[in-house]
């Protein structure tokens, strides 16, 4: 972050958190302000950008805080006043100014003033504000140093370039955090990975909806399906990047506000694409969007006889990939753009949880950089000879054989007393690369004795150091077909996960499942 700040020319960039070991070795050395050389690659000083710790977060001096939610008295300065304060306030105020200046290098100091949810009542905040700031600057009549103004980072920062001071530099980053101990702000790392899983979802479908806005213009947002716009989910992902949004912080009915508001900008983006795709390809399709593939579920490709399916690419290069659609068993019959049939096959979606089977349809797809492709599909009947790709379903492995799925360029063997991934080779250059698999947890701590502190959405706080393996072994079944090879995992009611390698494929796909 601090390496674009410096290339799209900011001059300073200040922080409210950073570990709390950290800043109290940087108070001792004078180190709070220095620069930050952000790239290893870059010649200075091009990444290089000034960076200031704030003395108190972001957060005003303590009894200093007048909003709706603070509970510190007002500045009283009257001296009838039973509640007169004004000369405990300002002294207070003068030796946190004498405080503060010990840990930084110029006679400069900021005093932040606010937080989270101030400014509520803003009135009440500049009122006592303007009193103590003409409070404190009148003490310099009796001597005082300190001068208190309204200023901004811009401001500050001028100051201190005029001090023409060499700063020190800090070449490593910030991470990790914590503000005490057992107190590492490593929790939102994983909390909510649904929401996190839609907000990067959204945000790939909003490049798609940008750049088919950008190619056809106009026409893209009026058209045949209708009044198309990408600002709606423009707006909704710009909400979802607080750091309370994505972060996976925030409670539940704030978290399904957000999700509400990103469905709420597909359906515009979706009119948008419709009306692209229809003017790209000079002819209008009934179009319909499958949001819920991550459950296997689209209702156009289970219920239908015959579809179509346009894929889009948004990268700069061809992209060749399996597709995979949700069907209803059966045969099918799927041709490419140029009307020729191509491999397909129908494998089962794993389903440890269920009695009930659900099928894809999996088949290979090639896209243009920057452009569209659609495929044709097509239900045949059970006695139709040319349906190939008969119903593909997961064989339970027998334990003492050694499992092994491969291409022409991989090959991944497991072990037959276990079920977890052993070894993975590289046929083309001979190479054998030994791994060890597992699935593991931790127990969250409550608190203890040493430290009250909760594991949570912010904080990750085991009750032991070591992981817990939810299972030493796996339940495993076998899915081969011309296309794909599957080994499907069962560790446990909750945690399961399928290796695939498909043909022709350099590489292994995990997809794991936890929870129901």
């Amino acid at each position: 972050q601090a390496s674009l700040f410096a290339q799209m020319g900011f001059d300073g960039f200040f922080l409210g958190r950073i570990d709390y070991q950290d800043k109290l070795n940087r108070k001792k050395k004078l180190r709070m302000e220095e620069l930050w050389r952000a790239s290893d690659s870059l010649e200075p000083p091009a990444a290089d950008l000034f960076t200031g710790v704030l003395p108190n977060n972001y957060n005003p001096p303590k009894y200093l805080c007048w909003d709706v939610l603070c509970t510190d008295p007002p500045v009283v300065d009257n001296p009838r006043s039973p509640e007169f304060n004004a000369k405990t306030l300002v002294n207070y105020f003068l030796k946190l100014a004498s405080s503060q200046k010990g840990f930084y290098r110029t006679n400069h100091t900021v005093m932040t003033m606010g937080s989270d949810f101030h400014y509520e009542n803003a009135n009440m905040w500049f009122k006592n504000m303007d009193k103590l700031i003409r409070l404190v600057n009148a003490q310099q009549a009796n001597g005082s140093l300190v001068h208190v103004l309204y200023s901004t980072p811009t401001c500050y920062l001028w100051e201190l370039n005029k001090a023409n001071l060499t700063w020190t530099v800090k070449e490593d980053d910030f991470f990790p955090y914590a503000d005490g101990p057992h107190m590492f702000w490593t929790g939102y790392f994983s909390s909510r990975p649904a929401l996190k899983r839609y907000e990067r979802l959204s945000y790939n479908f909003l490049q798609v909806c940008n750049q088919l806005e950008a190619l056809v213009g106009p026409e893209a947002n009026v058209g045949p399906y209708g009044s198309g716009d990408s600002a709606p989910l423009q707006e909704a992902m710009a909400v979802l990047q607080h750091h309370d949004a994505v972060s996976g912080t925030a409670r539940q009915n704030v978290v399904n506000d957000y999700a509400r508001q990103l469905a709420a900008g597909w359906g515009p983006c979706e009119v948008l694409v419709s009306n692209a795709l229809a003017r790209l390809s000079h002819y209008k399709q009934n179009f319909s969007f499958c949001r819920e593939l991550n459950i296997s579920i689209c209702p156009v490709s289970q219920t239908s006889e015959r579809f179509q399916v346009t894929l889009y690419n948004p990268l700069g290069r061809k992209v060749d990939q399996m597709v995979r659609l949700p069907v209803y068993e059966g045969n099918f019959i799927v041709k490419d753009p140029h009307d020729k049939n191509i491999s397909s096959n129908v494998v089962m979606v794993p389903s440890y949880y269920s009695e009930t089977y659900q099928w894809e349809l999996l088949f290979p797809a090639s896209v243009p950089a920057l452009g569209f492709s659609t495929y044709s599909v097509a239900k045949m009947s059970d006695l139709n000879h040319q349906a190939h790709n008969l119903l593909s379903r997961p064989r339970k492995h027998k334990s003492h054989h050694v499992l092994v799925i491969e291409n022409k360029y991989m090959r991944a063997t497991f072990d037959s007393g276990t079920g977890l991934l052993m070894k993975i080779e590289n046929l083309e250059q001979n190479l054998s690369l030994p791994v060890s698999q597992g699935f593991f947890w931790y127990n969250a701590s409550v608190g203890d004795e040493e430290s009250s502190q909760a594991s949570g959405a912010y904080i990750f706080r085991p009750n032991v150091g070591k992981p817990i393996p939810v299972s030493r072994w796996a339940q495993i079944s076998l899915v081969k077909t011309a296309l794909v090879q599957e080994v499907h995992q069962n560790f446990s009611a909750w945690c399961s996960q399928v290796i695939r390698l498909y043909k022709g494929q350099r590489h292994l796909e995990l997809e794991w499942t936890v929870g129901p």
